[in-house]
């Protein structure tokens, strides 16, 4: 469950095809577990905008 997409598609798995499979607390062995997938969605989304607004201008001058 470290892979960010996973919680995904494990309520996709649950509302599409196997209404009594395992919701994502349950496949993450808890709120902990999930914890990590949700911080380094977080972190990405985080340093991704912050990348973008210092190398914006730069980029925009080069073209």
């Amino acid at each position: 469950m470290l892979n960010p997409l996973s919680p995904i598609f494990v309520v996709l798995r649950k509302a599409i095809t196997d209404p009594s499979a395992p919701n994502v607390v349950q496949a993450a062995h808890g709120w902990g577990h999930l914890m990590i997938p949700i911080v380094f969605a977080v972190f990405i989304c985080v340093f991704s905008v912050r990348y973008f607004v210092r190398e914006a201008p730069a980029v925009a001058e080069a073209l």
